[in-house]
């Protein structure tokens, strides 16, 4: 559990801070083994909480704030939405078109010569093949690969 040390009510001495440091910071107290909150809090060490992570679109990337805030009598840790990066966005079409290649790959010995094709297994690999130009791509399901 990350915490952090306060200065005055709501403003930070020290984030991170551990009970490590507030050991070393007070070498002549003997704590005990199992340091209750109510002993951090004496010392002005609280717990710092993690908020809800948020929903976001494929095209977004999610970053946890680097410091926590204070409100209603509780230290929290929040997030930042921020818009993926163009390396990033051709990534994600990068790693999609492999997922497609892949499952392309394992239907190719449907599509042999000597192989009546099926009509669904057909419109699999064309879907699998049309999945680039589809709206919303790379973000989009992969076809479900009809049964055998």
């Amino acid at each position: 559990m990350s915490q952090v040390k306060e200065k005055s009510r709501g403003v930070i001495d020290q984030y991170p801070y551990s009970t490590q440091q507030l050991k070393q910071d007070n070498p002549n107290t003997s704590f005990p083994s199992e340091i209750t909150e109510e002993v951090l809090q004496s010392y002005n060490v609280y717990p710092v909480s993690v908020e809800s992570r948020p929903e976001i679109s494929d095209d977004k990337k999610l970053e946890l704030d680097e410091a926590p805030t204070y409100k209603d009598g509780v230290w929290s840790i929040g997030w930042t939405v921020k818009s993926k990066t163009e390396e990033e966005l051709q990534g994600d079409i990068y790693s999609k078109r492999r997922e497609r290649d892949e499952a392309l790959k394992l239907t190719d010995s449907y599509a042999l010569t000597d192989r009546e094709l099926s009509e669904e297994m057909a419109t699999y690999r064309q879907d699998l093949r049309d999945l680039p130009e589809q709206e919303g791509f790379p973000y989009i399901n992969t076809p479900n690969k009809p049964s055998e």
